[in-house]
């Protein structure tokens, strides 16, 4: 069954060719001038020679000329038109790589002269309309032909090196070189995608399912009785020009349109909580809804306007979750807080005790200073060096042996200074 939306609305009658249109009139006009020419010139070397190359045995007949005489030298100029249009036909077959190469004989003959007659081909729902293992010319060639493009189509069409103009529900018929560029179908178009995997803002991976979605091409105006399928032409140019080539090609309007809504939607649901998307706990706060609301607006949706569509409505659908990965996934978040707290509070207290040793080192250090210093006091420094030496090494053995002394026996009471324990 077809996703493409359609008009509840029937169709205005399909279009057919009552009048001749001015490009097929001059296409006509061109095909028999190239004949006549073809003609005159074939007829003029078989006269010539046919003068200049009398025959042996002469049977002249009207005017006295020998006119039977004058077919043998038709055989040089048609035969070398034949060849032309054999190796025309060869090299389309090659470049085009056609299966049959009747296809390229018949292209030639109608560029040439107008006959067999010229191609025809129906745009309808957005799409050429082709029999079964049919292949149309004006698909693979462009022009000459005609184009019946039928209600709530657009077609852009192109030259050699530019767009040449717009069809819509109308006859047209393609010049020379001149081909299809694009073809939208004007209806309200809609889609839908079945299951899509995203990510939330804590990490939950969930599934949203029913996405529903319409869209058209830019318009200027509301549709009408008088004008049921409005469009833009710039807008259409930018749907043929700006939809971006892959590896895979150049997808198609729908394929394009449908990526890119998935995008957006991933980008939305990232914003939010696994709660907020489930289980709002305001009513006036909706996520489902502000996400509607972001892409119904052009301006949110660069990717998607840039190619000349709007967004008309959106439905989200809903929510598909595991609940084994949301335990697992909030455990994960728990054990995760629970951890930091624990490690926060390890690297706090080990923190604290790095700088108390660093401050009993300081305060040893102190110490030590000031016992030297307390040592230096009963000292005269009016004797010899060596005899001061001397006395500080004793003193300060002394202070050493003293506060060993008191570690390793710190139930006994150090002397006063009364001598008192």
């Amino acid at each position: 069954m077809s996703l493409w939306s359609r008009s509840s609305s029937p169709k205005s009658k399909p279009v057919k060719v009552n009048t001749m249109p001015p490009e097929l009139l001059e296409e006509n006009l061109a095909s028999l001038g190239r004949m006549f020419l073809i003609s005159t010139i074939s007829l003029t070397l078989a006269f010539f020679g046919m003068i200049w190359f009398p025959s042996n045995n002469p049977q002249p007949s009207l005017f006295g000329l020998d006119w039977g005489n004058m077919l043998r030298y038709l055989i040089v100029p048609v035969g070398a038109t034949v060849l032309v249009i054999m190796a025309g036909a060869r090299f389309l077959q090659d470049v085009y790589a056609l299966e049959g190469y009747g296809q390229a004989v018949n292209y030639i003959l109608s560029s040439l002269f107008g006959f067999p007659a010229y191609p025809v081909l129906v745009i309808d729902d957005g799409e050429p309309k082709l029999k079964e293992n049919e292949v149309n010319p004006l698909l693979i060639f462009g022009g000459p032909g005609t184009i019946l493009i039928q209600p709530g189509n657009a077609v852009m069409f192109r030259g050699l090196r530019r767009r040449s103009r717009h069809g819509i529900t109308s006859s047209v018929f393609l010049r020379r070189f001149e081909t299809i560029g694009m073809i939208a179908d004007l209806e309200d178009q809609e889609d839908v995608i079945d299951a899509l995997k995203a990510v939330t803002k804590d990490g939950i991976l969930i599934e949203v399912k029913g996405i529903k979605y319409r869209y058209r091409v830019i318009s200027n105006k509301p549709k009408s009785l008088d004008d049921p399928y409005p469009f833009l032409e710039t807008e259409l140019d930018r749907l043929a020009y700006n939809i971006s080539t892959r590896e895979q090609g150049q997808p198609t309007w729908r394929a394009y349109i449908r990526q890119s809504i998935s995008t957006y939607i991933k980008e939305q649901v990232n914003i939010f909580t696994i709660d907020d998307l489930t289980a709002p706990r305001t009513d006036e706060k909706s996520p489902w809804m502000d996400i509607h609301k972001f892409l119904t607006k052009i301006e949110n949706i660069p990717n998607i306007s840039s190619v000349g569509t709007e967004i008309i409505w959106v439905d989200l659908g809903h929510i598909h979750i595991e609940p084994e990965i949301v335990d697992e996934s909030r455990i994960g978040f728990w054990a995760t807080d629970w951890v930091g707290s624990a490690e926060a509070k390890m690297a706090y207290a080990t923190g604290k005790r790095l700088a108390y040793q660093d401050q009993a080192r300081a305060e040893a250090q102190a110490e030590l200073i000031m016992s030297i210093a307390h040592s230096l006091e009963g000292i005269n420094f009016s004797a010899s060096s060596s005899e001061n030496v001397r006395k500080i090494f004793l003193a300060r053995t002394a202070e050493i042996i003293n506060s060993l002394n008191i570690e390793n026996n710190p139930g006994m009471v150090k002397n006063d200074n009364n001598g008192n324990r």
